[in-house]
């Protein structure tokens, strides 16, 4: 009954004001039962038979209804749906599966562009063969399904099935020196240097460490702050 007199406030055929959700069948009850009746086009009785009225444990996203408004029900489903988190389905192939790791943060960069920050929330132990579409794009190896789950969830509001690319961070490094990629240059006895610009201009050489987008961590005769030459794109 609780549930009953919740889902008749949410549903704006009471307020608090005139229904208390105390679990017991009042005259509110009965009136605001009766609107909800009228609304949804049932007779008006302000009676509800046991069965009648089915309760999800919580929020749900309706994927799609098997009966119209005034319909009659199949006997079966009359609505399938779905949780109401956005997240990205990955499959992830089995020469990849030791990079990625169940509660990784991880970075979705959506549609448009925008970055969200994400987290690795169901990692499967068990890999699926190539599925007709994934032969179609040349991906003939069996994958392992895995989930993630937005930070942001209003990022991916209005979006259904849209592709993303997700991006996991494999290592990490912190208070390092940082330079742009191109700024590498490559020495002639191997290995790599920087021209660096400080009152003239001068080659050094550095030690490349971890890659990230369009900076790589360098280790070498250089200081926080100094000023590389960066080709001209």
């Amino acid at each position: 009954m609780r549930l009953l007199e919740t889902n008749l406030v949410a549903l704006g055929h009471a307020t608090t004001a005139n229904l208390t959700v105390d679990g017991r069948f009042t005259g509110a009850t009965y009136a605001a039962v009766r609107r909800w009746q009228r609304a949804t086009h049932q007779p008006v009785t302000g009676r509800l038979e046991l069965g009648s009225v089915v309760f999800q444990p919580g929020r749900l996203r309706v994927a799609d209804l098997a009966v119209k408004a005034g319909g009659r029900t199949p006997g079966d489903a009359v609505v399938s749906g779905t949780s109401t988190t956005v997240v990205v389905l990955l499959a992830i192939p089995v020469t990849d599966t030791h990079l990625v790791h169940l509660h990784d943060a991880v970075t979705v960069t959506m549609p448009g562009g925008e970055t969200v920050p994400g987290r690795v929330t169901e990692l499967s132990t068990v890999a699926t063969a190539p599925t007709e579409t994934d032969l179609g794009r040349g991906n003939q190896l069996p994958s392992v399904p895995a989930t993630v789950t937005l930070g942001r969830q209003i990022a991916a509001a209005g979006l259904d099935q849209a592709p993303v690319e997700v991006q996991v961070a494999t290592a990490s490094a912190a208070n390092v020196l940082a330079v742009p990629i191109t700024a590498l240059v490559a020495l002639a006895g191997g290995g790599y240097g920087l021209y660096l610009l400080d009152g003239g201009r001068r080659l050094v050489g550095v030690e490349p460490g971890l890659f990230a987008d369009t900076l790589v961590e360098v280790r070498g005769d250089l200081r926080e702050g100094a000023t590389v030459e960066v080709p001209a794109a």
